[in-house]
């Protein structure tokens, strides 16, 4: 895969759910076996579409769906509260990682984060690799609790101007 200029995100809907649900089970079983012992494991709902569903409910929820060309690789969740701008899920297909597709999906959540003087999110704790790549993106760990417990939190400061 070299040309990430067929990379788009869009507005997620309901026929979304269902081809992205499977790629959302992929990509937290992959993390939970690369970090773990366990095979398979993430937040309720994960693995049968109802968590994406239950978003995709909320008014406050912005859901957007990755897309590679025709094909749904992932999806990015994230509300606004206030001035900050809260991350609630990023996934990216595993077969696609290491291809700036994750990346592209976070600059476009600060582009749209328009207003936020800050973006706040939370990983799993035994998640390195998503520590590291979320330190890449320029997000520092913070010295807090998380919302969940077994978390790590991680925020990026925004300029004031949006840019």
């Amino acid at each position: 895969m070299n040309d990430n200029s067929l990379f788009s995100i869009r507005a997620m809907r309901l026929e979304d759910v269902d081809v992205l649900t499977p790629v959302m089970k992929a990509a937290f079983d992959e993390d939970t076996r690369r970090h773990t012992d366990l095979m398979e494991d993430g937040p309720e709902g994960y693995d049968d579409g109802r968590l994406l569903r239950r978003f995709l409910a909320e008014p406050e929820a912005f859901c957007r769906t990755l897309w590679l060309g025709s094909r749904r690789i992932g999806a990015l969740i994230y509300r606004k509260e206030g001035d900050v701008c809260v991350g609630e899920i990023l996934f990216v297909d595993p077969s696609l990682h290491g291809f700036g597709l994750g990346r592209q999906a976070m600059a476009a959540l600060e582009s749209e984060a328009a207003g936020c003087r800050l973006i706040r999110l939370e990983t799993p704790d035994y998640s390195t690799r998503n520590h590291r790549f979320y330190e890449h993106c320029g997000y520092r760990r913070l010295d807090e609790p998380g919302f969940w417990a077994q978390t790590v939190v991680f925020a990026k400061d925004l300029p004031e101007d949006g840019r």
